[in-house]
């Protein structure tokens, strides 16, 4: 997330630009009630086909990228482990983090969100602008290491996403 008031000019369609300050200590607070084994059914899309929306969010990292006058950066950068994703998960996800960061829902609106398991109750998807797959594994190797097979199954079974300061 580009956040600063002037708007990307060369990474236009590669951040997420928004202008105002996001709270950083609200959206931590709420991502970390997300950590752990769910139903994550309220961040889930309609187009989804997962057999199961019980998925194990293994962590939540949101910080501001170092660099920059005074150490600060106007990146964000947020990094989230999981065992597996829903179609749109992080970016609704997301949708939901930045409301709280801008002020507009508390950070305990989230795990009432969560509880409720209606996609309904959470913030609208965030954009694509920004999100990054930055890490996946089938098994105990990386993608691209384990050739599959038939039978094997195409399913990633641990995965990294990240929204944050490109590629």
């Amino acid at each position: 997330i580009l956040n600063r008031r002037a708007p990307a000019a060369l990474q236009a369609g590669k951040v997420w630009w928004y202008a105002k300050p996001l709270n950083a200590e609200a959206m931590d607070e709420a991502g970390q009630c997300l950590v752990g084994k769910h139903d994550f059914s309220s961040f889930r899309s309609a187009q989804c086909q997962s057999p199961t929306p019980i998925k194990e969010l293994r962590e939540i990292r949101i910080r501001r990228c170092r660099g920059g006058i005074g150490g600060a950066s106007a990146y964000w950068r947020f990094d989230f482990e999981a065992n597996a994703f829903l179609h749109h998960m992080i970016r609704n996800l997301m949708g939901s983090l930045i409301q709280v960061g801008q002020g507009l829902r508390p950070p305990e609106w989230i795990a009432e969100v969560l509880a409720s398991r209606s996609r309904d109750m959470a913030a609208p998807t965030f954009a694509a602008d920004g999100l990054y797959c930055s890490d996946g594994r089938l098994g105990n190797l990386p993608i691209g290491q384990k050739r599959l097979e038939r039978g094997n199954g195409p399913g990633i079974s641990d995965a990294r996403q990240r929204v944050g300061d490109g590629p």
